[in-house]
């Protein structure tokens, strides 16, 4: 596997196109304190997407079965914001961690991501044991 050569000789690749506000970064961790593929953080204006080459980053690791992150800050009608991180750790599950700043969080194990408006709608979520 690509990410165990990596992860082997301690290299890490760094993909992104110069400059604008829907690039994405994609890392290789090169620990395995923290394995598999950064698809990056990114803050949302009301109404506004994440890029689709993050979302494809994120979709392709989960295909592939491998391990991957994304943070989408998104702000409420309010103006609070909505922090969600979604992790793929095991094939066919993705970890949706939801919370404010200062707030107690929410994390639901998920099947079967779809691109949706804001990021991504599921098959089928529950509630993770803590």
């Amino acid at each position: 596997m690509r990410l165990r050569a990596f992860l082997g000789i301690g290299l890490i690749v760094v993909l992104s196109a110069c400059g604008g506000r829907g690039d994405v970064q994609v890392v290789e961790a090169a620990s395995a304190s923290s394995p598999g593929t950064d698809c990056g953080s990114f803050t949302l204006a009301a109404g506004e997407r994440i890029s689709d080459r993050a979302a494809d980053c994120f979709l392709g690791a989960v295909t592939a079965g491998d391990a991957a992150r994304l943070e989408v800050t998104f702000p409420t009608v309010e103006g609070d914001e909505i922090v969600q991180t979604y992790r793929h750790e095991q094939a066919g599950e993705v970890v949706v961690t939801t919370g404010r700043d200062g707030e107690a969080q929410q994390t639901q194990s998920c099947t079967d991501p779809v691109r949706a408006s804001v990021s991504f709608t599921f098959g089928a979520c529950r509630q993770a044991l803590s």
